[in-house]
């Protein structure tokens, strides 16, 4: 991610700061002693980062904002879309996102 240059998906598109990078690495590092498999992460052409989950269970495409939110689009099997914005809090996970990895890991799987 910190090596992205300007340009790299087409005219146009942003490297991510610094900030939105940091921010993703830091999720990823609480998310490595939690029983939830770690996402992908990724850049998006505006410049933005997240994290994204795919698979029988769960959809969560999580994305880092400029002003210290974290927005999300989760899709736990069984229950309603959640499209939310919050806080990202100083220690552990946005509460819509430990919500919805507990509801998908811990309580639907065999």
């Amino acid at each position: 991610m910190k090596n992205v240059e300007p340009g790299w998906a087409g005219p146009g598109s942003c490297p991510p700061v610094k900030e939105a990078v940091d921010a993703t690495v830091e999720l990823i590092k609480r998310l490595r002693n939690l029983p939830f498999p770690i996402p992908m992460a990724s850049v998006g052409a505006d410049g933005r980062t997240g994290l994204f989950w795919s698979d029988e269970k769960l959809y969560a495409d999580i994305e880092i904002l400029e002003d210290g939110k974290v927005g999300y689009l989760i899709e736990v099997k069984g229950r309603p879309q959640v499209d939310n914005e919050e806080d990202m809090p100083d220690v552990g996970l946005p509460e819509g996102v430990a919500w919805a990895l507990a509801s998908a890991y811990l309580n639907n799987r065999k």
